[in-house]
């Protein structure tokens, strides 16, 4: 994240300009902050709270991070924004069977796209799989811990 993200792009433009995504991107940054908490207390001593999330500097000490998530609607665009207005790359998952605008909706936001033949469900396997084996943060549409 940059400091010049956190000053000229805030979370305020979203809820204005996309009002009809406003739960999807609260509920994408909880999860990427808690991801991110866990993350934090792995490797540091100190506490990690919403302040970190502004200070680059601490921020960028937990290196290059990617959020992975699987959709097939508004779940992948929030999780895709957020991770870009963090600074941070984001894979999203999609099924095949996704209208090409839903699929163009999340690549301003600088993601990469992969698009899988099979359900729903399959996306979801795909994107968990490879999360873990990469070492990505895995951001899921369901609610937080269930």
């Amino acid at each position: 994240m940059t400091e010049a993200t956190t000053r000229h792009f805030p979370l305020r433009y979203l809820f204005a300009a996309h009002p009809q995504a406003m739960g999807k991107v609260l509920g994408a940054s909880y999860a990427i902050f808690k991801s991110l908490g866990t993350r934090w207390q792995q490797g540091f001593d100190t506490p990690f709270d919403i302040a970190s999330i502004y200070d680059c500097s601490l921020l960028n000490t937990l290196g290059k991070l990617t959020c992975c998530a699987a959709t097939d609607g508004n779940h992948g665009q929030a999780v895709a924004w957020m991770s870009n207005i963090l600074g941070m790359q984001a894979i999203i998952y999609v099924p095949s069977y996704n209208a090409k605008s839903r699929i163009d909706s999340i690549l301003p936001a600088q993601a990469e796209v992969a698009v899988i033949d099979g359900e729903y469900v399959d996306t979801m396997t795909r994107a968990s799989k490879a999360a873990t084996e990469e070492g990505w943060i895995a951001i899921d549409d369901r609610a937080y811990g269930s």
